[in-house]
């Protein structure tokens, strides 16, 4: 009779015990050949379903205020990831090359290497002007 309570409870809590959905997330850029003088798009999702975080990515990507068309209509994912971070760092002065994405397993790394990339892609006279603008995870980081 224990045997049977035992599996019975065993059972029950297969069945009831909430299964949690997968997260992701998805980073999309609209990058041009020509930063500085076309500008740059980009959008991101995390901690959802993969085809809702790639359609929020591509729709934040593709409305991004203040962004020339061209870059815009160029917005594809670039990357969806799974227990990771993102960041995109850019120099926000308008017409200048600064540019740089990373996903990376810690927030921190994300940092650190999307702002390399834009430090590399400004030029020395810009690399101090680069800031992370976006930065989150899909997990706690």
């Amino acid at each position: 009779m224990r045997r049977g309570a035992l599996l019975a409870a065993i059972i029950l809590v297969a069945v009831f015990h909430p299964v949690m959905a997968r997260a992701d997330g998805a980073i999309a850029i609209g990058l041009p050949s020509d930063v500085e003088r076309d500008g740059v798009a980009f959008g991101w999702a995390v901690r959802l379903p993969r085809a809702d975080a790639e359609r929020i990515a591509l729709e934040q990507c593709r409305t991004a205020p203040g962004v020339p068309d061209g870059a815009r209509s160029l917005c594809r994912i670039f990357e969806t990831f799974s227990g990771s971070c993102l960041a995109v760092a850019l120099d926000p002065e308008d017409g200048t090359p600064g540019f740089g994405w990373a996903v990376a397993p810690t927030k921190s790394a994300a940092d650190a290497q999307a702002m390399a990339d834009c430090q590399r892609t400004a030029g020395p006279a810009r690399q101090s002007f680069c800031v992370v603008s976006a930065s989150d995870c899909d997990a706690r980081r």
